[in-house]
């Protein structure tokens, strides 16, 4: 941190606490690469609250997805294969 202002060590020291440094946030277009949907589909789910996928919004058209959300997204929606030979019994 060498160079570093007196705030700005303050802020990240602030941060590191909160655990905001290991948060990587990640475009509407990555993730509907991710899941295999469209980017309007994203924007439908949030208007909706229709999935529970969580995002951040900053202003009125930024929009981002904690790739931690993301990834427990899917886990939360893996469907077992086990659970699939019942459901077509």
């Amino acid at each position: 941190m060498d160079g570093a202002l007196p705030h700005e060590i303050a802020e990240l020291k602030e941060s590191e606490a909160l655990g905001l440094e290991s948060i990587e946030l990640l475009r509407p277009e990555i993730v509907a690469e991710l899941l295999d949907v469209d980017v309007a589909t994203l924007a439908a789910w949030r208007s909706t609250r229709r999935k529970d996928l969580p995002f951040v919004k900053f202003g009125h058209r930024s929009v981002r997805y904690r790739r931690a959300d993301v990834q427990a997204f899917i886990v939360r929606h893996l469907v077992q294969a086990s659970a699939l030979a019942r459901t077509a019994a």
